[in-house]
């Protein structure tokens, strides 16, 4: 697969490639930094204006990192800046992964795409009988059964008391319209649909059956892992002209939907497997059709 892919991650990262050269606020490496470098001084300001805090620039050619830049700090309050090993809550780029490790368990014969939901979950219903009989992983992974429900998705991200009685009980409430509607929902579902067919949550098998595989040793399921990292971004939000510290996640609210900590590092690796059709520094983690 012959690709170029921009990552941007906000709020900080990074490092390693070659010399370091210095532009504007950044520091950029890579054959591409010197190409880059007017875009990385709007970037920059564009950084300032905003007012975020930090902010981290890579960009993947096939199997290639050609440029890593960084800006900013990880921690505004003790001044330290953004390094390569950086961990950052990473919201809704969990799903990917979660979206990976799905076609991983369809590849190992463990959890196949096309699935229906109550076939694993037993207490699976909604408002929809024909949807409640019809509608399988693959559905949720593409956002295409137009499931939205506020009081589901707000209290796994935010409260941590979603229950799986509360679960069943909102969702039956929940009437789906059949067409593509991005919502968290879909993956909270297909991560219950996980972790009751490997047991246990959703949480192991991502980091056993990705994050191992693909060398992402920076890479977490684990709020207290991440908060607790010394090289981890604080999450920031800008309020009323000032930057704050923002709502910190939990344990009880790393939910499939958004439920990981990373660097960019670890993310390039993943970056970089996707790009080489399953394959790793040499190494085949998954088949080409299944990626």
């Amino acid at each position: 697969m012959n690709s170029v892919v921009l990552v941007c991650v906000t709020t900080a990262l990074l490092s390693v490639l070659g010399t370091v050269q210095p532009v504007a606020a950044f520091r950029a490496e890579g054959p591409l930094a010197p190409r880059f470098a007017a875009r990385l001084s709007r970037w920059e300001t564009m950084r300032d204006s905003l007012r975020i805090p930090g902010l981290a620039i890579a960009v993947v050619r096939n199997d290639s990192l050609v440029l890593l830049a960084t800006s900013g700090e990880r921690d505004v309050a003790r001044g330290l800046p953004v390094t390569p090993q950086t961990m950052f809550y990473i919201a809704s780029c969990t799903k990917p992964l979660v979206a990976t490790l799905s076609v991983r368990l369809d590849e190992q014969r463990r959890l196949a795409l096309d699935t229906r939901c109550r076939e694993v979950l037993p207490g699976f219903r909604l408002a929809d009988s024909a949807a409640t009989d019809s509608i399988t992983l693959r559905d949720l992974l593409c956002h295409r059964a137009g499931l939205q429900n506020p009081i589901i998705t707000m209290g796994e991200a935010y409260s941590g008391t979603m229950t799986p009685a509360r679960f069943a009980r909102l969702l039956a409430a929940t009437r789906p319209t059949g067409t593509f509607e991005y919502s968290n929902l879909h993956y909270t579902i297909a991560g219950r649909m996980i972790a009751e067919r490997c047991g246990g949550s959703w949480k192991r098998p991502l980091e056993r059956e990705l994050f191992a595989p693909l060398g992402m040793t920076r890479s977490t399921t684990s709020a207290t892992r991440y908060l607790s990292d010394p090289d981890h971004a604080v999450p920031y939000s800008l309020e009323f002209g000032s930057v704050k510290p923002a709502f910190t996640k939990s344990d009880a609210t790393m939910h499939a939907a958004g439920g990981v900590a990373s660097s960019t590092l670890d993310l390039i690796r993943f970056l970089r497997f996707h790009l080489a059709d399953g394959v790793l520094d040499a190494q085949p983690i998954m088949g080409a059709d299944a990626i």
